[in-house]
């Protein structure tokens, strides 16, 4: 960028870059509409998360979105190495906090609740609190996020990432990059604002848009798309969830699919995923979505699903992968006593005990 002035030569800008990471947090706090959000937003900066830090910035809408934003600078190599898992674990941190919980961060730091916040925001628009409260609680317990970098310049490994990262996570998640460029010269600011991602996060709001899966319907595809053993295993299956789960939180999308939702006590849980396919109905293995639980727990449900064929074959990729992974076990391969297998193993990782919480010396 060059600038002129009447009758003067075109020179470079006195500042063409931010000073630091903290004001590009700052603006971003400062101005959430250049995130994309719509309508007035409760933005919060440096929140903190469990054991995942200090997020830059979190933004709630007034329809209970919720969205996290991290501002990396490009001269930063975190953002070429760190920043993608940096982000996720916040995520990570937030999925399955309850309302109250976060209510109570909101209020020990801003000295008012979120909802209190939230009517201030709208000002004379005005907030229906128990509305607000339960959406943004829904969200919390389906991590429902929008994720967002705010970078200074826009690198293509990122590009890829976020690509990668909406084509293969779960509907309610979006990824964006948002490029704020920066340039002042004396008292004039320049802002060059572009968001990329948005495109590839819009192809999920389709699948958004389409009916979402219940029992009946889920079974009635079944009937048409699985064969009769598939269908009468996938209802032992749900029959064993339903004292023990939280929810059986049925999917959006073209997909038909239901997961398991448990209550641990460091939060809420998948470990499993009933969803048909082209190729047959599947279980998937969410090793991923149990690691609130302590190393042992998920090792003991290794164990004793590796009597499975289809884990015992990915066993040692699972661990490899430091549990981020997600096998899939045809459930035709349940018959006999699989779904025992399959239960006895979510319930063991469930009932192993917490990791004890280190006691102060006197």
């Amino acid at each position: 960028m060059l600038i002129r002035r009447p009758g003067g030569d075109w020179q470079p800008p006195k500042v063409a870059t931010y000073a630091n990471e903290a004001e590009l947090q700052h603006l971003v706090g400062e101005s959430p509409h250049l995130v994309g959000t719509t309508g007035p937003v409760v933005a919060l900066r440096e929140f903190p998360l469990r054991d995942a830090g200090n997020l830059d910035v979190l933004l709630v809408d007034i329809a209970g979105g919720l969205t996290l934003v991290e501002a990396k600078l490009n001269r930063n190599a975190d953002i070429r190495r760190a920043v993608v898992g940096q982000l996720l674990g916040y995520a990570g941190g937030l999925w399955g906090l309850a309302y109250d919980d976060l209510d109570a961060v909101v209020a020990s730091r801003h000295g008012a609740s979120l909802s209190e916040l939230a009517q201030f925001a709208a000002g004379d628009t005005g907030v229906e609190v128990e509305e607000f409260r339960a959406r943004v609680a829904d969200n919390l317990r389906r991590g429902a996020f929008r994720l967002v970098f705010a970078v200074d310049e826009i690198s293509e490994d990122l590009k890829r990432a976020v690509e990668y990262l909406n084509a293969h996570t779960l509907d309610d998640l979006e990824v964006v990059v948002l490029e704020l460029g920066y340039s002042k010269v004396d008292d004039l600011e320049l802002l060059v604002p572009n968001r990329f991602g948005e495109e590839s996060a819009r192809r999920k709001h389709v699948a958004r848009r389409s009916p979402r899966w219940d029992e009946p319907s889920f079974f009635a595809a079944l009937e048409e798309h699985a064969t009769d053993e598939e269908a009468s295993l996938a209802r032992r299956l749900i029959e064993w969830a339903r004292p023990h789960v939280s929810s059986l939180a049925w999917a959006a999308g073209v997909k038909p699919a239901c997961n398991f939702v448990f209550d641990a006590p460091e939060g809420t849980v998948q470990p499993c995923r009933l969803v048909l396919t082209p190729t047959g109905l599947l279980v998937r293995i969410n090793f991923d979505l149990a690691r609130k639980r302590p190393r042992p727990a998920l090792e003991v449900m290794l164990e004793r699903l590796s009597t499975l064929p289809a884990v015992e074959e990915v066993q040692q990729q699972v661990r490899d992968a430091d549990y981020a992974a997600r096998p899939a076990v045809p459930v035709a391969d349940l018959r006999g006593d699989g779904v025992a297998v399959l239960t006895g193993a979510i319930q063991a990782m469930l009932d192993h005990p917490p990791v004890a919480e280190p006691t102060a010396l006197q």
